[in-house]
């Protein structure tokens, strides 16, 4: 199901289990596919085996859409991977999720690091590198969410404390030489 969301969703999330008409070939095929839904949900719910058919006919569904229109599926992917990292609305919620303000600081900071630091210290970063380069492939193709890109978070935190401890030391010297000229 996680991956049916992730070949047509890009910014309208309706909830599981309301899907946009364009996805569909006729009223019928929404209605069965909305009723795989809730006997999905219903073992789900339940831990039964019978979650299993219901997971393989969305997969399916799933790999068919992407098998039909590959180059469409590639574009939703990636106009929907900001999400994982910020999302600015929440609908469900009356006040709106502050994450895009703190990614974009957490951003800004941590590009500065890898551009100040030297090139000895910035192999030490790679891990944190590649992690936010492993993230960002493996929740490509689904549904995501800000909160999948928690674990990548005490990174970016690290890499955000170096480029403000360097940015600001930067800053100084400039201020020093200002001063003394």
């Amino acid at each position: 199901l996680n991956l049916l969301h992730g070949t047509f969703e890009i910014g309208d999330w309706q909830g599981w289990g309301n899907y946009p008409d364009h996805i569909f070939e006729n009223p019928e095929m929404k209605k069965k596919i909305k009723s795989w839904g809730s006997k999905l949900a219903y073992h789900f719910q339940r831990g039964t085996i019978g979650f299993q058919e219901y997971d393989q006919r969305f997969k399916a569904l799933a790999l068919s859409a992407i098998k039909e229109e590959p180059l469409e599926c590639v574009a939703v992917w990636f106009k929907r991977l900001p999400r994982l990292w910020y999302q600015n609305y929440i609908q469900m919620y009356v006040y709106r999720e502050p994450s895009s303000i703190w990614f974009i600081f957490y951003f800004i900071f941590s590009t500065l690091a890898l551009i100040l630091m030297k090139k000895e210290v910035r192999i030490y970063c790679v891990p944190i590198f590649l992690l936010f380069i492993y993230m960002n492939l493996v929740y490509l193709p689904f549904h995501i969410e800000p909160r999948y890109s928690v674990t990548m978070y005490p990174g970016l935190c690290f890499l955000t404390a170096i480029g403000l401890w360097l940015s600001f030391t930067k800053l100084s010297e400039r201020v020093r030489l200002m001063k003394s000229s």
